[in-house]
């Protein structure tokens, strides 16, 4: 039951940054959206590339500072690999009782990461795109990026309802064998007593009665003699 709570912990952190990062993607959709619009002028284009640099290096820390007790989840570009391709939790008895879960770096051979192979800042701080196809370019990887990010999120909520009747099961195999241990080892020492005593006055009856019994062939020899 421990291992299947903390699985849920591990997902449920996960899918919260996830969500973060969701609605950043989002935000990237409407300025890939608005920075289409031949209206703009160019550098009022290059104020929105400026923004979405910004949400792209968030996206990166999000990914970077997503771990559960040291294990990241979402992104490993510090090169200490220590981001795993999947976790295994024992969640019951059985050698074979697991789950896995599946980890998703961000940063790296995911859509999310194809989408940050574009410069959208140069080097001296001035925006590197500008131009309307360029925005509009974005549209088709920001849309890959935020359909994985849903499926992921909707891959860690179904392992969550998993777990959560996972946990259900085990409690009441807890119960169940709890009380039935119960029944054999603790000892109602109030009724065995009475029992004893029951036992005992029975059997001390029946001597009684196998002595008597014993004793009537002597009686009637004694009345003939």
């Amino acid at each position: 039951m421990r291992n299947a709570n903390d699985a849920i912990g591990v997902l449920q952190t996960a899918e919260g940054a996830l969500s973060e990062i969701s609605n950043m993607l989002q935000r990237f959709k409407e300025l890939s959206v608005q920075g289409g619009n031949p209206a703009l002028s160019t550098s009022q284009r290059g104020f929105l590339a400026l923004e979405m640099n910004g949400l792209k290096d968030e996206i990166i820390a999000i990914s970077e500072r997503t771990r559960f007790n040291g294990t990241s989840l979402l992104g490993n570009t510090s090169g200490d690999g220590n981001q795993p391709e999947s976790l295994v939790f024992q969640t019951g008895e059985g050698t074979l009782d697991t789950l896995t879960v599946d980890t998703l770096n961000v940063t790296e051979g995911a859509a999310i990461a194809d989408l940050f192979e574009d410069d959208f800042v140069n080097d001296d701080g001035t925006a590197a795109i500008s131009e309307t196809a360029a925005f509009q370019d974005l549209a088709s990887k920001i849309d890959s990026a935020i359909d994985e990010v849903a499926s992921a999120r909707a891959t860690f909520g179904a392992q969550v309802n998993r777990l959560n009747y996972n946990l259900a099961n085990l409690s009441a195999l807890y119960e169940n064998l709890s009380s039935a241990n119960s029944r054999v080892v603790d000892t109602d020492y109030a009724n065995e007593t009475a029992q004893l005593t029951k036992t005992q006055i029975l059997q001390q009856a029946a001597t009684a009665m196998l002595s008597q019994a014993n004793a009537q062939p002597n009686v009637i020899l004694a009345l003939l003699k």
